[in-house]
């Protein structure tokens, strides 16, 4: 049986800076096989995909609503009480959707 000590992130919801309404997007939740490094394996929780779908559907002027907006990229649980998470402010530029910080 393999031991479950920390949160899965699944789901995140994401302030707008004015008007606009909070939205919420979901996370892809894979599980790696265990390896030397991990014993247990882990699980990882990556909102990127989800970002990138959510934010080419807004029209443009919308997008500065989200401008530095903080948000949680990925999440790693090792399955032995240890959680990594990084997290980033979004950024919108002509090119596209970045992450900066």
């Amino acid at each position: 049986m393999t031991p479950f000590h920390a949160k899965v992130y699944h789901e995140v919801h994401i302030l707008a800076n004015h008007t606009l309404p909070s939205v919420t997007i979901c996370a892809k939740v894979g599980k790696h096989p265990f390896s030397l490094h991990f014993p247990f394996g882990y699980l990882e929780s990556s909102f990127i995909n989800s970002f990138k779908f959510l934010f080419r559907q807004f029209p443009p002027v919308w997008l500065i609503y989200f401008e530095n907006a903080q948000v949680l990229l990925i999440s790693f649980n090792f399955l032995d009480s240890r959680l990594v998470t990084i997290i980033g402010h979004l950024h919108f530029t002509k090119e596209g959707l970045f992450v900066i910080d």
